[in-house]
């Protein structure tokens, strides 16, 4: 069976497109080598935890194979430098719990469910569906997160899988001050905050050495999609009396 061509979302300097099955192994350790440094999951201690690497690694390919996650790649060195790791999240799905199945790690399951327990809970306060594009995880090399165009166009290019996967919001946990005020500076909005002295998952508060790096609680961000149009409605306007082409009878 012929390969699926690869869509290019956006292109600054680097190209931000969808991740080819190719690439899926240099992307998982890409994902790892990054995920794993990671100042906040470093104080969280997952980086010591094998079991926490193993059940990493089977969520990675899983996000990989089901949904389209993005990547920057520099053509010219074939090197990657950015990362979007996204899944549709559905209540029809079940997604969340799916996931949850999915993984056995307690340290795993602890960072899956606190989003979902913020998507979920803050649908229910808007007595709304939770269904959403989720950016389960996200890294850009510091000399281009540094560039606010290309960070633009980043983000931007995620919203266009959202819509192209008929989404109709985006959400993302920020675990940290500086995730969220990039959030901010993207035009996501703030919608839900949570102590993480306060959050309990199965008799346990485990973020509460975040605390140690004065990060006192996680936020949930979301933004909204406007939807596709149909290509009905792309249609120019044509005279004074604003008819559509469309509707204009050719000879």
């Amino acid at each position: 069976m012929a390969a699926l061509p690869i869509i290019e979302w956006d292109v600054y300097h680097h190209l931000i497109l969808d991740v080819h099955e190719k690439q899926y192994d240099r992307v998982k350790d890409y994902i790892m080598q990054h995920y794993l440094s990671n100042e906040l999951y470093q104080t969280l201690g997952y980086h010591k935890d094998p079991e926490f690497h193993k059940d990493l690694k089977t969520l990675i390919k899983h996000l990989l194979e089901n949904d389209s996650s993005l990547m920057v790649l520099d053509v010219e060195s074939d090197s990657i430098n950015g990362i979007a790791l996204l899944k549709c999240m559905s209540e029809e799905w079940r997604s969340w719990t799916s996931l949850q199945v999915l993984i056995n790690n307690q340290h795993l399951k602890e960072l899956i469910d606190f989003p979902r327990y913020s998507v979920q809970d803050y649908a229910a306060e808007q007595q709304t569906k939770w269904d959403g594009l989720h950016i389960f995880y996200y890294h850009v090399e510091p000399f281009l997160g540094a560039n606010q165009c290309f960070m633009a166009k980043f983000f931007n290019a995620i919203a266009n899988v959202a819509k192209h996967m008929h989404m109709p919001r985006i959400t993302y946990m920020a675990l940290s001050l500086k995730d969220a005020a990039l959030l901010e500076e993207m035009s996501y909005k703030e919608v839900k905050r949570i102590l993480y002295s306060m959050y309990v998952y199965k008799g346990r508060r485990p973020f509460d050495h975040l605390r140690d790096l004065n990060e006192m609680h996680g936020s949930l961000y979301e933004f909204k999609v406007e939807p596709l149009k149909h290509f009905e409605e792309l249609y120019p306007k044509h005279g004074l009396m604003g008819e559509n082409v469309k509707d204009k009878k050719v000879a």
